[in-house]
């Protein structure tokens, strides 16, 4: 809970490990990357959260491998509504080519599903 702001909030360890090496071609300048965090509360049904994100500039770059990363940025509810709530982390990437139409996907094996906690953790 964070008081300043008047919201639940909730800070993340994630592990990752993603190869986009496969993705790469001459026309593909980068990759975004991103985990959204999916959940629905009374006041709102459809809510979608970037946790974290990542450009890929080159082939090279192109792995993903973290173990116990913290998100980047936090799991925030507009209000009080995350406690017991369940959350859908979700890897989703956009293609930006050199030319072309930008591509997003969201690869159906790129998620984890969890329950916040009932009570506040300090």
């Amino acid at each position: 809970m964070n008081l300043r702001e008047r919201c639940d909030q909730a800070h993340l360890v994630l592990d990752i490990n993603i190869d986009f090496r496969e993705c790469w071609n001459w026309n593909v300048n980068h990759i975004y990357v991103s985990v959204l965090a999916e959940f629905e509360t009374k006041a709102r049904k459809r809510n979608e959260v970037v946790v974290w994100d990542r450009i890929l500039s080159s082939k090279r770059d192109a792995r993903i491998k973290l173990q116990e990363a913290r998100n980047k940025y936090l799991l925030k509810d507009l209000g009080y509504n995350l406690r017991g709530t369940p959350v859908t982390l979700r890897v989703q990437y956009s293609i930006l080519p050199h030319t072309g139409a930008l591509k997003v996907y969201k690869p159906e094996a790129g998620h984890y599903n969890f329950t916040m906690p009932d009570k506040y953790i300090e």
